[in-house]
């Protein structure tokens, strides 16, 4: 039977199975998962490992050599773009996989497991590692900084450690890390004359500390049917207990307590990273999570939990949002409302002017039926809201209403000439079904070739053409089945008054018809002057390629966030604290602090990735980073430039393998 006979035919089953679809496509639009970018695989990691001691050539004799070449036995490894740093005392290795490799995964776990035997057998005993970080990919959701103006390390990680036991009930968090969390450690300090004085040796206060701060099981005592086990109690818990270890006796016959012999304080261990806000000791709390899931609610979840958890904590203590990607996806999605908003009223604007309001209004209904058809089976397919799949119903919301303006035209043409409104209903969609189909299947054949771009570009792009097709695609099936339905239910008469035809009284001319005549005129023209025309078309398109060699080009535009990183790199030996020569970025950074809305400076050597385009570098001991979220930024752009004196930025020359 033909469908769209058998739609007319039975409309309440047409109008059931339209609205049902309708549902599901308002229901996948609300749960389906969101996130800023699409899910890639990254064909980059790191191998790092420490040879404590060991000169450069050392640890490319004894541990960089030796890692290449386990890593040459794997098939998978692009050897052109691997490449290996070699320093004193320790060795960095960037793993470049091939652009075929599907499941990377596999590969780490591998290759884990393959140096973990090239440790036990081939590396010298000092060396620590190697460790594989193939983590790149992992972009991070929330970045909390914990913050307040006189409290120290000590509390601030304890403040972060609430937070982070609040946050870990939230079934959507997946890893959760701490950023610029100052260790501690006991120091205990001594001298050789305090030594002397007591006439110990310094082994024994090192064999009197590991004595005692140690847990190790000390058996069970018999208790009826059961058996207590003994605490030995060993392990220090304050400073004042390690200053009571007794070491040895004076030759008086005087105990002598580490106490005497040493002082013993409590401080933070030599720093490897540090977090400002505004100047403010800070710990950044960098939260990821689960695939799969709605990144919006989960930013709603977040900010619940956070709002419970500051009742808890002193009201000084402040919670600050500083990468916020739920508000970034939910800023688009909103963005994607409006258009789509802006592109009905514009349609039916544009159908008022040309036709009638009932012919506007049933080549409007197309729009959101068809796109929300669309995003049930969006979410049928698996492809999540990102922007890429945004970009692309975008794209196609012109497309998806030509179907239905070319059958109601159709239809209406049809009344013009006098037949039947069900005959009409009939013939409107099974005349231009044929058309439609081949305008449509050309439009998604145009967008196809995107499917056969590989590695992470043609991930990225892969929901594209995807979501493109499978728009178009609904838009076809509404076009014919629901499009005829209700053009006969809502238009009865076309646009020809025949009456007035057969009286005397000249024709009333709308806007079409105008338009029409217009064009009936030029084309008129054009035809009575074919070689001009045709040298003209020529000159235009030569002259559009010219132009066009003068058109910046990119694949995608530049990210729009109101955030930016800069890379500071440090002299040759610098140490971990921020430099305190003058320095033309540190300086420009400050000032802009009374611009900015969240301003932490991140003096680490990897800061956490907010996108999926975060690149993994090396990250030299002398390479800091800083990173600021400006609050009215209105320059959007890259910047890569030197900083002032004493902040040159050396860049190690890397060995190809």
């Amino acid at each position: 039977m033909n469908p769209v006979r058998a739609a007319l035919r039975y409309p309440q089953v047409t109008l059931i199975l339209s609205g049902m679809l309708f549902a599901v496509g308002l229901y996948a639009l609300f749960t389906m998962p969101r996130r800023e970018d699409p899910k890639i695989t990254i064909h980059t990691g790191i191998v790092a490992a420490i040879y404590p001691g060991a000169t450069a050539v050392e640890v490319e004799d004894q541990v960089t050599r030796k890692i290449e070449e386990r890593l040459f036995h794997f098939e998978e490894v692009r050897r052109d773009k691997t490449f290996s740093t070699t320093r004193n005392g320790m060795v960095i290795v960037n793993v470049e996989l091939n652009k075929q490799v599907k499941d990377s995964d596999e590969f780490w776990s591998k290759l884990r497991l393959d140096l973990a035997v090239v440790k036990a057998t081939e590396l010298p005993a000092g060396v620590l590692g190697p460790i594989v970080d193939s983590d790149f990919g992992d972009t991070v959701a929330v970045l909390i900084a914990v913050h307040g103006g006189h409290y120290g390390y000590r509390d601030l990680k304890d403040y972060a450690q609430a937070v982070e036991t609040g946050l870990r009930t939230i079934p959507e968090v997946s890893k959760i890390r701490r950023i610029g969390d100052q260790k501690e450690e006991i120091d205990i300090e001594t001298s050789t004359e305090r030594l002397s004085q007591y006439s110990v040796n310094p082994i024994k206060v090192m064999q009197a500390l590991q004595g005692r701060n140690t847990v190790q099981f000390a058996g069970r005592v018999p208790a009826g049917q059961s058996k207590v086990p003994i605490d030995s109690g060993g392990a220090f818990e304050t400073e004042d207990q390690i200053r009571q270890v007794l070491v040895d006796v004076s030759p008086t016959g005087q105990p002598v307590h580490i106490g005497d012999l040493a002082t013993v304080e409590r401080v933070y261990k030599d720093p490897t990273q540090y977090a400002r806000i505004g100047g403010e000791r800070t710990i950044l709390l960098a939260v990821e999570m689960h695939e799969g899931n709605n990144i919006v609610d989960f930013g709603n979840t977040l900010r619940a939990k956070l709002k419970s958890v500051q009742t808890t904590l002193p009201p000084d203590v402040k919670l600050d949002l500083v990468a916020d990607q739920p508000r970034v996806v939910s800023d688009r999605i909103h963005d994607f409302f409006r258009e789509f908003g802006i592109a009905i009223l514009a349609v039916i604007l544009v159908t008022m002017l040309l036709l009638p309001l009932r012919v506007a209004l049933v080549s409007a209904i197309a729009i959101p039926v068809s796109v929300s058809m669309a995003f049930g089976m969006l979410n049928a397919c698996g492809i999540e809201l990102q922007q890429v799949s945004i970009s692309a119903l975008i794209v196609v919301l012109g497309m998806v209403v030509d179907n239905a303006i070319v059958i109601v035209d159709n239809y209406v043409g049809l009344l013009d000439r006098k037949v039947p409104v069900d005959e009409a209903a009939e013939r409107c969609a099974t005349e231009m079904a044929v058309p439609v189909l081949t305008a449509t299947l050309a439009i998604i054949a145009a967008f196809a070739p995107l499917l056969l771009l590989t590695g992470a570009v043609g991930e990225f792009i892969r929901s594209l053409p995807i979501a493109v097709a499978i728009s178009l695609g609904t838009s076809f099936f509404v076009a014919m089945l629901l499009t005829p339905l209700l053009a006969r239910f809502f238009i009865a008469q076309g646009l020809v008054d025949h009456q007035r035809e057969a009286s005397a009284e000249p024709p009333k001319l709308t806007p079409l018809d105008r338009m029409q005549r217009g064009y009936h005129g030029i084309i008129t023209w054009a035809m009575d002057h074919k070689q001009a025309v045709l040298v003209s078309s020529v000159l235009a398109f030569v002259a559009g390629l010219g132009i066009l060699r003068l058109v910046p080009q990119l694949f995608f535009p530049l990210a729009e966030r109101d955030q930016f990183v800069m890379d500071v790199w440090l002299p040759e030996g610098s140490g971990s604290k921020p430099p305190t020569p003058p320095c033309a970025a540190l300086k420009w950074c400050s000032a802009m602090s009374r611009w900015s809305r969240n301003t932490p400076a991140f003096w680490v050597r990897a800061r956490p990735a907010s996108t999926t385009t975060s690149t993994p570098r090396r990250r030299p001991p002398t390479m800091r980073r800083f990173w600021s979220t400006p609050g009215r930024s209105k320059a959007r752009r890259s910047w890569s430039r030197p900083c002032g004196s004493g902040c040159p930025m050396p860049r190690p020359r890397p060995r190809s393998l």
